[in-house]
């Protein structure tokens, strides 16, 4: 499999800086993982899948 381009960087939000990264181009898609994981671990198959139709900005709690 071809490596997928992201960005990465965090976000200032209420006093803490965010982390979040970005795949994909197209209309905006939010993922929000569960507790005690990241946001590529959980979502890695839906990044596969979706990066060509949509821009996914996956946030790690």
């Amino acid at each position: 499999m071809r490596e997928i381009e992201s960005k990465s960087a965090y976000a200032p939000a209420k006093g803490i800086k965010l982390y979040y990264e970005i795949f994909g181009t197209g209309k905006p898609l939010v993922l929000i993982h569960g507790g005690g994981s990241s946001g590529l671990s959980d979502f890695k198959e839906t990044v596969k899948r979706l990066h060509d139709q949509y821009q996914l900005i996956l946030i790690d709690l």
